[in-house]
């Protein structure tokens, strides 16, 4: 049984490894029980299969009480606590929770269910507030250059700000930070 549920982003594969075998070595060397969920973004899967793998796993893994998810992978974190309201926490890194309308037609085409993923994120943060309430979200300051500010924070959630701008540096020094202390 894990404590934490991690859901990566939709970086290239050499990152999705790379925090992969991060997680690995939180769970030996700080004896974290971690599981790591890989949403497989940039494949054909359909949506509905993405998410009964998701549950799935969420599930096997005796759902746990901390789901930790980076960037896109903030979407399924939503969508995952949304429908298990024995969630006791959410925290999310510079995840694209809302907005939709700007997901451009460049990361469309890389993972063919994202946008259906924040379609229902969204729709969960409009119509379940207990959502929120479990929400912790990280943002870097001043700048992200990938995701909008304004669809990372959510209204009810404790949103934070990482002392380090730009994506892919806000998200590895949480990593490094916030993940360990989980």
């Amino acid at each position: 049984m894990s404590e934490i549920f991690y859901i990566p982003g939709l970086g290239g594969d050499s990152v999705v490894d790379s925090q992969r075998k991060y997680v690995g070595r939180l769970n030996k060397f700080l004896r974290k029980k971690i599981f790591f969920f890989d949403p497989a973004w940039q494949t054909n899967e359909p949506a509905t299969e993405k998410l009964g793998r998701l549950h799935h796993d969420y599930i096997q893994e005796g759902r746990p009480q901390k789901i930790f998810a980076v960037s896109a992978g903030a979407s399924l974190a939503i969508i995952l606590a949304g429908s298990d309201t024995s969630t006791a926490h959410i925290t999310t890194i510079a995840g694209k929770l809302k907005g939709s309308a700007s997901i451009g037609t460049d990361y469309r085409q890389r993972a063919p269910a994202f946008l259906e993923m924040v379609h229902r994120s969204e729709d969960i943060l409009v119509t379940d507030p207990s959502v929120s309430f479990r929400l912790t979200t990280y943002s870097p300051i001043f700048y992200d250059g990938i995701v909008p500010l304004s669809d990372m924070e959510q209204e009810g959630a404790r949103n934070r700000t990482i002392l380090m701008p730009r994506h892919a540096p806000a998200i590895i020094a949480s990593l490094a930070v916030i993940l360990p202390l989980a």
